[in-house]
């Protein structure tokens, strides 16, 4: 471990907002794997960084009001999964109905739709699932079909009603509207009707 490669992860840990979080792929280029390692050792027991699942890294964030530490950010332990992992993601089931409006309750679970392997992350009381699934849920579609496909495979064709379409269409803009219908001819059949329905808008084209 060089002082070098010391300095340096910790001038990046010390100009990053209270709260964020790292993994071993944050600090890329700075040293090698086990050098990296060691330098994040020795921080966890400065108090510099706290260890909240394997391999995944925050920085503590302090709150006075409450006189304790905040607990991860599942969202950004999230992204920074992604970027560790180079994955495309995208909010599956219930937490994609959410997103849209189309249910209040907020998700218990954190699961996501994901073009690497199946992995589960647990920390805390806090549980966070990527799932593998094709093309036909992922791309090529723009991040805002993935998760229109995303809430209506969680709803069924059987109980998508046309408020569940109109409150879809709410949430879009004119642009998202001609994606949708562009990218609908590579999503499932049963699917492609709802889609040219939440595609309809008053553009031209």
């Amino acid at each position: 471990m060089t002082m070098n490669a010391m300095q340096t992860i910790r001038i990046q840990i010390e100009k990053a907002p209270n709260g964020s979080i790292f993994t071993m792929n944050d600090f890329y280029g700075i040293a090698v794997s086990n050098n990296i390692k060691q330098c994040l050792s020795r921080l966890i027991k400065e108090g510099v960084l706290n260890r909240i699942s394997r391999g995944i890294y925050q920085k503590p964030k302090y709150i006075p009001i409450i006189h304790r530490y905040a607990s991860a950010n599942p969202e950004l332990v999230v992204q920074a999964l992604v970027r560790e992992n180079g994955w495309s993601i995208i909010p599956s089931g219930n937490a994609a109905l959410n997103i849209l409006g189309l249910d209040t309750q907020i998700p218990t679970q954190l699961v996501y739709i994901s073009s690497g392997p199946n992995r589960r992350y647990v920390f805390g009381n806090v549980s966070i699932e990527f799932l593998h699934r094709s093309n036909k849920e992922i791309g090529p579609f723009s991040e805002k079909t993935a998760l229109v496909i995303q809430a209506l495979k969680a709803l069924g064709p059987e109980r998508i009603l046309d408020w569940h379409i109109e409150q879809i269409k709410n949430q879009l803009t004119d642009n998202d509207k001609i994606t949708i219908r562009k990218e609908s001819r590579f999503a499932f059949k049963w699917m492609q009707p709802f889609l040219m329905r939440i595609a309809e808008g008053k553009y031209n084209g």
